[in-house]
């Protein structure tokens, strides 16, 4: 079992469904700071407010917008935030996480646990995917440096006169 995070992280809900939006900040809240959007054309202007979230619980199936759409405008506005998809609607998980959500768990078969241990590991991958960006870009450098120096060596190689 993954630990909750230590500070309260803060969340934005988007779900449609009041039952749902009541249930799951019932759960979500007892770690996570929650606002919540019950529209995609909500949910957008509250992500780009410069509010400090640090996740988003979307729903796919949403009035006035797909959710599946507004990962990627999610993606454009704030780039890399994690995405956790909760939808009973029908999707291809391949294109939801192409899109950029990070998880995907299914309405009626999840548990308030497992939603709080889907979001909690989530923000955790994001944080180590961050810690380690650093690293991914040198090691990029590193790669291409070492790229460059093969080719060269290979052109000086070709110059030489053959051997015997």
């Amino acid at each position: 079992m993954t630990a909750p995070p230590t500070e309260r992280t803060k969340v934005l809900l988007v779900e449609d469904d009041p039952t749902m939006v009541l249930f799951y900040t019932k759960y979500l809240s007892k770690i996570f700071d929650v606002d919540t959007a019950t529209t995609a054309a909500d949910g957008l202007p509250k992500l780009a407010s410069g509010y400090p979230f640090q996740a988003v619980v979307l729903d796919l199936n949403l009035p006035n917008g797909s959710g599946l759409a507004l990962i990627e405008r999610f993606q454009t506005c704030k780039p890399g935030v994690p995405i956790l998809v909760v939808t009973g609607f029908a999707f291809d998980a391949a294109d939801v996480i192409n899109k950029g959500a990070q998880d995907i768990l299914i309405k009626d078969a999840t548990a308030p646990q497992e939603l709080i241990e889907a979001l909690t590991k989530t923000i955790a991958r994001h944080k180590v995917r961050q810690a380690f960006a650093p690293v991914d870009k040198a090691m990029a450098e590193v790669s291409e440096s070492i790229q460059k120096q093969s080719e060269l060596t290979d052109r000086r190689e070709e110059s030489l006169p053959p051997k015997g």
